[in-house]
């Protein structure tokens, strides 16, 4: 422990994956903050998420990295040099994760070493848990030596310009409640079959005080319309977010979420709203990427490949417990 830095004045945190990572990495800026509140904390985005760090309170300054040769070129002229302390927590070995301290040598670097040690401190001393949340906290055991409370709840916050477009096309229905069906993921193996949507929301849509609103990438439209063709008598409409943050806008305002295994699985975990995920067959995926909302239902594939084999039963199913719960 002698090595920790009392008063650090600048700490970089290396986040340079996926939407969701970012987002399960909230927790660990906030809780930076609560032990140096005096440092100047900056986050290595990727481009697809750095808008997550962008709108957190914790961060001071967020800069972007693309996994090329003149992006870290690049950074050797900007304020990535002489950090006090290097945080990245990525725990799967990652070639970029092993050279960048080594190109920009901090007083102080955190990580998960391998094969060879790259980092000052071997973060696998300090996971206490499986879950992203638990590996994304593990430097505050070491910086604040367990003496720290720490929440993993992520934390999002929502520009006011992003709820001043999206609020008004919510339903605000006193007696109704708000569905959101997330039909769109990062990955190909993560995508239920449309016609399977459109039995849920047949499904759900019986109850009167349903309304379903559709939520998916643009790539997806044809699914998306696909839906709304096909469930005309239901009460179904789609909000078409033009990012990660509106899409939270609509999640936020929602009372149950329905999604496969993707970043909205982790904004229902930052405003603790009660949600389905629906996951493959994959152990350690499912650990560590597991909901965090307080009420949720969780469907897993009898399939490591895919989730095709998820029966629109099954989803109905864990629809009505939740419901129960919540009702």
């Amino acid at each position: 422990m002698g090595n920790i830095l009392v008063d650090p004045g600048t700490i970089i945190i290396v986040q340079i994956g996926k939407i969701g990572d970012m987002i399960l990495t909230t927790p660990l800026f906030r809780e930076i903050k609560k032990i140096y509140p005096d440092s100047f904390l900056s986050v290595l985005a990727s481009d697809t998420n750095r808008i997550i760090a962008e709108n957190d309170h914790n961060v001071d300054k967020v800069i972007t990295y693309r996994k090329n040769f003149l992006s870290t070129f690049q950074l050797c002229f900007s304020s990535v040099k002489n950090q006090d302390i290097w945080i990245d927590t990525k725990n799967n070995y990652s070639r970029t994760s092993s050279i960048l301290p080594k190109i920009f040598k901090p007083k102080l670097s955190l990580g998960y070493n391998f094969s060879k040690p790259v980092f000052n401190i071997d973060l696998k001393n300090f996971q206490s848990g499986d879950h992203a949340t638990d590996i994304n906290l593990s430097p505050i055991k070491y910086l604040a030596e367990n003496k720290y409370p720490q929440s993993k709840i992520p934390e999002l916050k929502i520009p006011d310009s992003v709820k001043l477009r999206i609020d008004p096309l919510i339903n605000k229905k006193s007696d109704s409640i708000n569905i959101v069906i997330n039909i769109s993921a990062g990955d190909e193996s993560r995508y239920l079959q449309k016609e399977k949507w459109a039995e849920i929301i047949k499904g759900i849509g019986r109850n009167e005080r349903f309304n379903i609103c559709l939520t998916g990438l643009d790539r997806d439209k044809d699914i998306l319309d696909y839906l709304i063709n096909n469930t005309e008598k239901q009460v179904v409409y789609h909000i078409k977010t033009e990012n990660i943050l509106e899409t939270a806008e609509v999640i936020s305002k929602c009372n149950i979420v329905i999604t496969p295994d993707t970043s909205i699985i982790h904004i229902c975990s930052a405003f603790n709203k009660p949600v389905i995920g629906i996951y493959p067959d994959i152990k350690w995926n499912l650990e560590k990427f597991y909901p965090l909302s307080d009420k949720k239902e969780v469907v897993v594939s009898a399939s490591k490949r895919n989730i095709a084999d998820v029966t629109s039963a099954q989803i109905l199913g864990s629809f009505e417990r939740l419901y129960k719960l919540l009702y």
